[in-house]
């Protein structure tokens, strides 16, 4: 997408909060999504604009004639099937027995670890209050 200038933005440059970021060249970035064809490649464009009042509502994204053109999207009777019967995941305990009491780290953060359905393997989760 590139740094914007004025024309791409009118007054991004006095926005409270802008720094000056130096300035990087526009590149094709379209290109690498050609695969959603022009209609899919024009709707993101107008949703990735950088001035908020040029940039296209949800309602008109909505009726943007990517939606309506060809190919129609597959109906669901047409998708593939799994190959075998969907299973439910084992869950974690903590997951069915609730989550343990917080501990407070010493650093002020407040950490817990979560249980895992695979022995030996844990997952640290930290909680930061402001």
């Amino acid at each position: 997408m590139g740094t914007p200038t004025e024309q791409d933005w009118p007054g991004h440059t006095k926005l409270p909060d802008y720094h000056d970021v130096g300035s990087y060249p526009k590149n094709p970035w379209w290109n690498m999504i050609s695969s959603i064809g022009k209609e899919g490649q024009d709707l993101i464009r107008e949703m990735l604009r950088y001035d908020p009042p040029t940039r296209i509502t949800a309602r008109k994204a909505l009726e943007h004639r990517f939606f309506t053109s060809y190919p129609r999207p597959t109906p669901p009777i047409s998708l593939p099937k799994p190959l075998a019967e969907l299973r439910p995941r084992a869950m974690a305990p903590d997951e069915v027995q609730g989550k343990p009491v917080l501990a407070n780290s010493g650093s002020g953060a407040i950490k817990r670890k979560a249980e895992s359905p695979q022995a030996g393997r844990s997952v640290a989760r930290k909680l930061v209050f402001a």
